[in-house]
């Protein structure tokens, strides 16, 4: 019996594993900035935190064409080929550093102001 007419052929990219990983760490990136937004240090009162953490998830989610993550998965999305997706991918994991970095400086600024 001929196992590849049953299974199908998977054929990897070399480039593959590069775009996997740059969209790993842009999808954590983005976590992350949302997380210490939310945190306790700007928010007081835990639902609040969470009214606020859902709605940015959502927001980074579903806005169409906001980077870095719905950009990317709508480029993954319309890609055939990963490796044209290796320059974008790694645009959007620098996006998503920035953001963070961002939202860090904010977190900082926000807590310093409270005490």
């Amino acid at each position: 019996m001929d196992w590849s007419k049953v299974a199908g052929v998977l054929s990897v990219a070399a480039s593959g594993p590069g775009v996997v990983v740059e969209a790993q760490l842009t999808r954590a990136f983005a976590g992350i900035a949302i997380g210490v937004v939310c945190s306790r240090l700007v928010f007081r009162r835990q639902g609040y935190a969470l009214i606020a953490v859902l709605g940015l998830v959502m927001v980074m989610l579903f806005v169409k064409g906001l980077p870095p993550v719905n950009r990317l998965f709508t480029m993954m999305a319309t890609s055939s080929d990963s490796a044209e997706l290796l320059a974008p991918a790694g645009t959007m994991v620098a996006v998503a550093a920035v953001f963070l970095v961002a939202s860090v400086a904010a977190t900082h600024y926000l807590a310093g102001r409270k005490e």
